[in-house]
């Protein structure tokens, strides 16, 4: 995983991912971005003969602006979720 992880990162000097056991947590300041690893990601999952669940997959937007950002794997939406649990910390979008 840690070679996935590594080839997908697009700024491996930044903390934008966390990772614990099978899961993980992409962030980004913006949606551009975020979506380029998504996709990078994503390439080397399959590149390495697995696939990222869709259905277990969400996407947050935290931001002071009132938006909702879409996000997708190969033009499959994401669930946009207004909160997450990540190993016991919860990610609220309004903060």
């Amino acid at each position: 995983m840690d070679r996935i992880t590594q080839a997908a990162n697009p700024d491996p000097e930044c903390l934008n991912e966390l990772l614990f056991a099978d899961d993980q947590a992409l962030f980004s300041p913006d949606k551009d971005t975020l979506q380029e690893h998504i996709n990078q990601l994503n390439r080397q999952c399959e590149a390495h003969g697995m696939r990222i669940n869709i259905k277990k997959t969400e996407a947050i937007t935290i931001s002071r602006n009132e938006t909702t950002t879409a996000f997708n794997i190969e033009g499959n939406a994401l669930l946009n979720a207004t909160e997450f649990k990540y190993l016991g910390s919860f990610f609220i979008k309004d903060g």
